[in-house]
C-alpha cells in the first residue's frame, strides 16, 4: 500500500504485516505510530471489535474460542518490519512511553479572561441527520474512484442486463437504480482520482451501495462553545516536569500590558535599537521550557498556548506538528493587522481526540467526523464568521471527502458560502462558515482545480484572515 492509505484507513479491517521502507528517519515517527494504531484495529466478527480471546464463543460458528485460539492468535498478531533499524527502535521507545501513562499527570490551562461578557460569543455548529437520500440531494458528497474505475462501470452498466446485474450482485431494484444514477451523472456524484482505484467491479458496487444509503447531516443550530473544547483542561505532563510547567504557566498568565509598556520604556531609555527591543519583548511574552514555547495570546481561547515544531515526550495535547507550528508562526506575525479589521476575533486549537467541534463527512460508506486543527471566530457589526483551518505538511487526496462534506453543509449550489441568520439576545447575526487548508508545500501540488480554492500557503495568509 502507498503511504497515503494509512492517513485515512483502508478497505481491509487490518493487515497482518506492515513493512516500512525508508521512512521514520526524521519527522515520520508520528506517522509510523499512527499507522501502527490503524494496523492493530480488528473486527473478527461484524460489530465485534476485540480480539477473539476476549470472546466466550465464536458467535456465528457456535464453537468455543479455546479450540482455535492458537491459530487465531497468530492471525491477530501484527508483524512489523522496516528497512531502517533506528527508526523502528525510536517507535518502540515511543510505544513504551505511551504505555507509561502512570508517569503523567493532568494539568489544566487558564481560560481567557476576555471571554467573560456578552460582547464575545463563540459559536460552533451542531448537526442533525437528514432523511434525504444521496441521489436526491442538491449538493451530495462525491464518491471517489479512479478514471479507469468510472469508465469500467459505465461499460458494465451498458453491457450487463439489469436482471443479471441484480442476481450477480445481490441487490434490489432501488439499489440498482441509485447506483445507476451515480454512474450516469458522474459530474454530480463522482470525483475521479487515480489514488482510489478499486481492484474489482464487485468491490466498487458494494461501496456504491453503501454510498447511496449514507445518512447525511444538515446544520441544526449554532451554540456557545462551552464544553465543546476541553483539551486544554487535560494537558498531560510528565511528573518530573509538572512543577516547571506550573511556574512557566503562572509567569505567562500574570504578564500584563502595563508590564510590557514599562519594559519597553526601560529598554528605550537604555538606548537599545528597535530590533533589540522587539527581541526582548518577544522573550518576555514567550517563555521557553526545553524547546517548548508557552505564549500569552489575547486572541486565543485559553492561556497559554503551548507549541513546538516536533512532538516531545514530556507533554501531550499541545501543538507539536511541524505544519501547525509553521502556520502558527506566520499567524503571529500578522496579529496586529487582523485586529484592525474586526470588532473582535478569537481562535483556538482543536484536539481530534478530546474536542467535540467537527465537520461531518462521508468516507467508505459511513459518516465520519473531521476535526480541523484550528477554529477562528471573527465579528464585525452583525457579520459573524467561523473559519476552520487545517494545516498539512503534504497534500493528500483524502482531503477531498472532507471538503465535500463541508461544501454540502455550508455552501450553496454556486459554491458560495451559505448565510445562517440567527438571533442572539438583541443581536441578529449573519453567520458564514468557511474551511481552509494550509500547506507548507507549493499550491501547484494540490490535486483538483475545483478544490484548490480551499488551500492557501504563507503568502496567502493575509487574504484568508483579512477578508
Amino acid at each position: 500500500l502507498g503511504s497515503r492509505a494509512f492517513y485515512e484507513g483502508w478497505d481491509s479491517n487490518r493487515p497482518n504485516i506492515i513493512t516500512y521502507f525508508n521512512i521514520g528517519k526524521q519527522d515520520a515517527q508520528k506517522f509510523i505510530l499512527q499507522s501502527i494504531g490503524r494496523g492493530i484495529r480488528i473486527e473478527p466478527l461484524r460489530n465485534y471489535r476485540k480480539r477473539l480471546s476476549f470472546a466466550n464463543t465464536l458467535q456465528e460458528l457456535k464453537i468455543s474460542t479455546s479450540d482455535v485460539l492458537p491459530e487465531i492468535a497468530l492471525l491477530e498478531t501484527l508483524f512489523i518490519t522496516a528497512t531502517n533499524k533506528e527508526a523502528i527502535e525510536k517507535v518502540l521507545e515511543e510505544i513504551q512511553i505511551i504505555k507509561r501513562t502512570g508517569e503523567y499527570e493532568t494539568v489544566s490551562l487558564f481560560g481567557n479572561p476576555r471571554i467573560c461578557c456578552d460582547k464575545i460569543i463563540l459559536l460552533v455548529p451542531t448537526y442533525k441527520k437528514e432523511t434525504t437520500r444521496v441521489v436526491e440531494a442538491d449538493s451530495p458528497p462525491k464518491f471517489l474512484m479512479s478514471e479507469a474505475n468510472l469508465s469500467l462501470m459505465q461499460q458494465y452498466f451498458t453491457l450487463m442486463p439489469r436482471e443479471r446485474f441484480l442476481i450477480e450482485h445481490g441487490i434490489d431494484v432501488e439499489e440498482y437504480e441509485d447506483i445507476f444514477t451515480v454512474i450516469k451523472h458522474p459530474e454530480k456524484y463522482v470525483y475521479t482520482d487515480d489514488y482510489k482505484n478499486f481492484v474489482s467491479i464487485d468491490s466498487i458496487i458494494k461501496q456504491l451501495a453503501l454510498y447511496t444509503k449514507t445518512e447525511q447531516s444538515d446544520v441544526d443550530s449554532f451554540v456557545p462553545v462551552n464544553d465543546k473544547i476541553i483539551h486544554f483542561r487535560q494537558i498531560k505532563v510528565r511528573k518530573d516536569y509538572k512543577d516547571k510547567v506550573a511556574k512557566v504557566m503562572e509567569k505567562v498568565k500574570n504578564l500584563n500590558e502595563s508590564k510590557i509598556i514599562t519594559t519597553i520604556q526601560s529598554l528605550e531609555g537604555a538606548g537599545l535599537s528597535k530590533q533589540d527591543i522587539e527581541k526582548a519583548i518577544e522573550r518576555l511574552i514567550e517563555q521557553d521550557l526545553d524547546g517548548v514555547k508557552f505564549r500569552k495570546l489575547l486572541q486565543h481561547y485559553y492561556i497559554p498556548i503551548i507549541y513546538t515544531n516536533r512532538p516531545v515526550e514530556w507533554i501531550k495535547h499541545i501543538i507539536d506538528v511541524a505544519s501547525e507550528h509553521e502556520f502558527l508562526k506566520h499567524l503571529i506575525s500578522i496579529l496586529d493587522e487582523i485586529d484592525k479589521h474586526y470588532d473582535w476575533w478569537m481562535f483556538s486549537k482543536l484536539d481530534e481526540h478530546l474536542d467535540d467541534v467537527y465537520i461531518p463527512y462521508f468516507f467508505s460508506g459511513e459518516l465520519r467526523r473531521f476535526i480541523p486543527d484550528f477554529i477562528f471566530w471573527f465579528q464585525k457589526g452583525t457579520e459573524y464568521r467561523i473559519l476552520f483551518v487545517d494545516p498539512k505538511g503534504d497534500a493528500f487526496s483524502s482531503y477531498l471527502n472532507k471538503i465535500d462534506g463541508f461544501r454540502t453543509l455550508f455552501m450553496d449550489n454556486s459554491n458560495r458560502p451559505k448565510i445562517f441568520k440567527i438571533q442572539r439576545g438583541k443581536d441578529k447575526l449573519n453567520i458564514m462558515v468557511e474551511l481552509k487548508l494550509y500547506t507548507t508545500k507549493s499550491l501547484t501540488e494540490i490535486a483538483g482545480k475545483e478544490y484548490r480554492a480551499f488551500w492557501f500557503d504563507k503568502e496567502g495568509m493575509k487574504s484568508v484572515f483579512i477578508a
